[in-house]
């Protein structure tokens, strides 16, 4: 590694008066400028066609919207790198011109500096409170090269007013200048030359305000992260104007850690390969209208680590209440696909996601689509398919007599009664589990005749279950009564609700009982 000490320095944002990113032939700057219209306005932007990269994805190049001299490299959904001596402030937003045309802004949660060996780097990340819509605007992958000779070469560089052009890198590079701060000094670069005498017109160089902007090289169709500009400079004679860019891939360590919270890394060009296995696992028995929960499990079947886990779930016959898993983060719910990161699985790992539902739905089976892919594998893709037993058959799951009059407890409430009035066929009580409720049909006088109340499930109707209560003034009653006009009031026994009926005109009734059936789903009400 060469150590370069170059006759003057400047910070990039100390050069006044602030200009724009110097190209050789400004007169036919046209090709430089990344959009048409005014940052200020971002209804106003466009890409522009004759743009010099309009070949490569640069969504990924945001700029400040405060102070819109400053651009910054998005390098994961929720991340971007920038200078620290140039670095933005929290709770401010950078915009991003989509591929689809849109200008999209988001919110800075915090930025942190890269430190290394106890010591402050030019180097720093920042962090946005939600992700960025990778549908549009994609993440740059850091340029991991063979060795240090081979980022030697032609480059791309982004300046102050959203501007790009050529560069020439020089190489690795380690500064030591005693009127620079101890930050600089300790920063690794990454050296970037323009010749003064001659060369391409869309050659360049930095001016002040160009600090934190990317720098890239080109591969394979790719812009390929390199650095953050932090310095500029020139040679003894004048002839050589440098620019140094924080190098990115030597801090990858640094950046990974603080971004595995989120469930991310930074992407290579150059991944290694290993494989990933999807596979399926059940908590327990799935039962209608009852709470459960499938687990995916991924497992790094390879020899190298898995970065950037992804699991992708779509298709669901029954949208699912929550996703979880250890060290996974859950992303997005956008266009009816859950995401959830997780930011590496060493080899022999294995990470699972439990997919849940409060109350599966009343249908013959669950389904949906889970796809699962990392830097270092391609995409796994798993069908699934569960099937659901009947609610009441999942109530009465593990009884030696599962049938509706079955009591396994001894109490005298057989299980359909338990099962649709809030018993517990497990426990011997006449209350419900919870709030202690009395199970079973109440009367008691009222003012304007008499008031009969039970408890119900708030789903009665998916389930199945039909409630009456008959009437009359001898054994066996007979009268069905009409109870479209009860009232219905909640509970503190989740999943029920107590139905209220007031009776004006007694005539004779002396009896009243309470019935429910358990039939097939209604397919309306």
């Amino acid at each position: 590694m060469k150590t370069t000490t170059v006759f003057s320095f400047s910070l990039a944002f100390l050069l006044l008066p602030v200009g724009a990113l110097e190209v050789r032939d400004e007169d036919n700057a046209g090709d430089n400028q990344r959009f048409v219209g005014s940052l200020s306005a971002p209804a106003t932007l466009s890409a522009n066609p004759n743009f010099l990269l309009d070949s490569f994805d640069t969504t990924g190049v945001g700029y400040y919207v405060p102070d819109t001299r400053r651009q910054f490299g998005l390098i994961s959904p929720r991340h971007f790198v920038c200078a620290t001596h140039f670095r933005p402030a929290a709770n401010q937003l950078v915009r991003f011109l989509g591929s689809d045309g849109v200008v999209y802004s988001y919110t800075i949660e915090s930025v942190e500096i890269v430190r290394d060996g106890g010591t402050n780097t030019d180097l720093s990340l920042g962090t946005f409170s939600e992700a960025v819509d990778t549908a549009v605007i994609t993440p740059f992958r850091y340029a991991n090269l063979a060795d240090n000779s081979a980022y030697e070469g032609a480059g791309r560089v982004f300046g102050i007013q959203a501007r790009a052009g050529k560069t020439t890198f020089e190489g690795i590079v380690s500064i030591n200048v005693p009127t620079l701060s101890a930050s600089f000094n300790n920063t690794e670069y990454i050296e970037m030359s323009y010749l003064v005498a001659s060369g391409d017109p869309d050659d360049s160089f930095l001016e002040g305000g160009d600090s934190g902007s990317p720098s890239f090289i080109t591969e394979n169709g790719e812009l390929a992260l390199v650095g953050t500009n932090s310095l500029t400079g020139e040679n003894a004679t004048g002839t050589i104007l440098s620019g140094f860019a924080a190098f990115v891939p030597f801090y990858t360590s640094q950046l990974n850690a603080f971004m595995a919270d989120e469930g991310f890394q930074i992407s290579p060009l150059n991944p290694e390969s290993t494989s990933l296995t999807l596979a399926q696992g059940l908590t327990a028995t799935l039962g209608q209208a009852s709470p459960g929960c499938i687990t995916v499990g991924v497992t790094n079947t390879g020899t190298e680590r898995a970065n950037n886990v992804e699991f992708r779930f779509t298709g669901f016959s029954a949208d699912a209440d929550s996703f979880s898993g250890t060290d996974f983060v859950f992303r997005s719910d956008g266009g009816g696909t859950m995401i959830l990161n997780r930011a590496f699985l060493d080899p022999g790992e294995t990470g699972e996601v439990q997919v849940c539902w409060d109350a599966l739905p009343n249908t013959a089976n669950v389904s949906f689509s889970v796809e699962v892919d990392c830097d270092e594998s391609s995409s796994q893709v798993l069908q699934i398919s569960e099937p659901l037993i009947s609610a009441y058959d999942k109530f009465t799951e593990g009884l030696s007599d599962s049938s509706l009059e079955g009591d396994d407890d001894g109490d005298g409430i057989g299980n359909l009664q338990e099962y649709a009035l809030g018993g517990d066929v497990a426990v011997s009580s006449l209350n419900t589990p919870n709030a202690q409720i009395e199970i079973g049909l109440t009367t008691e006088p009222s003012a304007t005749g008499l008031q009969l109340s039970f408890l119900r499930r708030d789903n009665a109707f998916e389930r199945g279950l039909n409630y009456r209560i008959l009437s009359g003034s001898q054994f066996p009653v007979t009268d069905l009564l009409d109870l479209s006009s009860a009232t219905v009031q909640p509970v503190n026994e989740p999943g029920f609700e107590r139905v209220v009926l007031e009776l004006t005109d007694l005539e004779d009734r002396k009896f009243f009982t309470l019935g429910v059936e358990l039939g097939s789903i209604p397919t309306e009400p």
